[in-house]
Order: structure tokens, then C-alpha cells, then sequence
């Protein structure tokens, strides 16, 4: 068994379909005159309900195709178990990201950039500008502040240049203070 909570979360479930495709390979059963055996041999690494699903939709006796081929039956998996949790795990992810002392606010920015690509109905421009500005550090805010750098009448772009000017002055300040 590769993994029996692939219901679980969507890296979970990358995870398993890696490990999935790393065995096919190692097995050589790629190919299209191996799809029929990769689909057979995908009820080897389920277990419990993702197990239930498939032999109720592709081995059973009430199965609704009679041709699955590996893309339809990944699919249906996916569809079943991960798209709703999907869905909401990400969007929690944006919503409770916080800027982590010695992340960098670069990161950070392509961390939520990262988490709002994989929801399905992303934040505006200027929700996500507002989130990235008020999950910063309270001195990187401050220095924003400062210079009129605001979520409704800033660039992006300029806000990184000033977050990340904020970052190297406060870094400058702990190096001298370290020494």
C-alpha cells in the first residue's frame, strides 16, 4: 500500500499518485498497451474508502462504464475525495498565512500567490494586496505606511519594493545591534 489517506488533503493525494507513477515505471508499465493493467493494478495501493469507490465504480458488478482508462479513473478519484477538500483546505491556507520572521517577504508574496492559483474563486487584486500588507511583520506595516504605501491606490510592485526595503532596514538594525 502506497497510502490509505489519500482522501486526506491534495499533497496527500500528489503524494500517493507520485508514488503511484514511480511504481508503474519502476514495473515499465507504461504505455497505451499497459492501460488496462495500470488500472487493474491501481486497486492494489487503495485501501478503505477510496478501495469502496473503486470497486464500486470500476471492478463492481453495477460499475457505469465498461472502459476506464488511468486518466478517467485518477479523475474520479480526485473528483470524490479531494475537490471539495481541496477547496477549502487552500483557501484556509490564504486566509490563515502569516509572514514568518526570516521567511522574507518575498516568499511570502509567492507563498499566497502560490495558495490563490490553486483556489477556485480567487481574492480580487485589492483583497489580496490588503491580506499581504496586514499578515506583515507590524514594522514592515508601519514603514508602508510611511512611505503612503496602501493596498487601494499601490502596485503590487511597489509594495514588494517597499516591503522588501522595510526588511533589509530592519535586518540592517538587528546585524548592528548583533554586533
Amino acid at each position: 500500500m502506497i497510502d490509505q489517506h489519500i482522501g486526506k488533503s491534495i499533497e496527500v493525494f500528489k503524494g500517493w499518485l507520485k508514488n503511484l507513477l514511480k511504481w508503474y515505471h519502476i514495473n515499465r508499465y507504461c504505455g497505451m498497451e499497459h492501460v488496462k493493467n495500470c488500472v487493474s493494478c491501481m486497486a492494489l495501493f487503495l485501501q478503505g474508502a477510496t478501495l469502496r469507490w473503486y470497486d464500486d465504480n470500476i471492478d463492481g458488478i453495477n460499475h457505469q462504464k465498461d472502459v476506464w482508462s488511468f486518466k478517467t479513473v485518477i479523475a474520479g478519484l480526485y473528483d470524490h475525495f479531494i475537490h471539495n477538500v481541496a477547496l477549502t483546505e487552500t483557501s484556509e491556507k490564504f486566509w490563515k498565512a502569516q509572514y514568518k520572521y526570516g521567511e522574507g517577504v518575498m516568499i511570502f508574496c509567492y507563498r499566497l500567490v502560490r495558495y490563490v492559483e490553486q483556489i477556485v474563486r480567487p481574492p480580487d487584486r485589492y483583497t489580496f494586496k490588503k491580506h499581504y500588507i496586514m499578515r506583515l511583520l507590524k514594522d514592515i506595516f508601519n514603514y508602508l505606511l510611511s512611505k503612503k504605501v496602501t493596498a487601494e491606490h499601490s502596485k503590487m510592485e511597489l509594495i514588494l519594493h517597499h516591503a522588501r526595503k522595510a526588511e533589509e532596514e530592519i535586518n540592517q538594525m538587528a546585524a548592528w545591534y548583533d554586533t
